[in-house]
């Protein structure tokens, strides 16, 4: 996701594919990084939904192998679903994007939005649960550990 001058962006593209698995021009300078920001939004969205599932299976006494494939391919199937289900329900959280970078990240799509005035009421809310996790252990473990903020 790159924003910037076509021109210049094409000169470097041969550098970025090196270190990149996709690589795209988003269009001018700063459309990457609203691009990374609507992405951020996605992914808080898709982890408070999966915590929340996670919650309300378990306390329903769910096998939570069974659902994980029933789920995976499904409609509610998804890359969190399938690289995150599992590791909660063995609660490890030790790999991946940090709940620290996520909250970094949603206060600055949150930064961006005010500017935009626009209110985006899932991504507050969310945001406010990874605050939370920062003055825990949860601070350097996977962004998945959204889930602590539920029990």
């Amino acid at each position: 996701m790159i924003g910037g001058n076509s021109s210049k962006f094409k000169l470097a593209l041969p550098i970025i594919k090196t270190y990149s698995k996709s690589v795209v021009h988003m269009g001018n300078t700063g459309s990457g990084q609203l691009a990374k920001f609507t992405n951020q939004i996605l992914i808080c969205g898709i982890l408070y939904s999966i915590s929340e599932a996670f919650i309300f299976s378990k306390h329903h006494k769910i096998n939570q192998n069974k659902l994980y494939d029933v789920i995976k391919n499904g409609a509610a199937g998804s890359w969190q679903f399938s690289n995150r289900y599992m590791t909660l329900i063995k609660n490890k959280f030790n790999f991946g994007f940090s709940t620290e970078l996520m909250e970094k990240d949603l206060r600055y799509v949150l930064k961006q939005s005010k500017k935009s005035k626009l209110n985006l009421k899932l991504t507050k809310e969310v945001h406010q649960k990874y605050k939370k996790l920062i003055n825990t252990k949860y601070r350097i473990q996977d962004t998945s550990s959204l889930v602590k903020t539920f029990i």
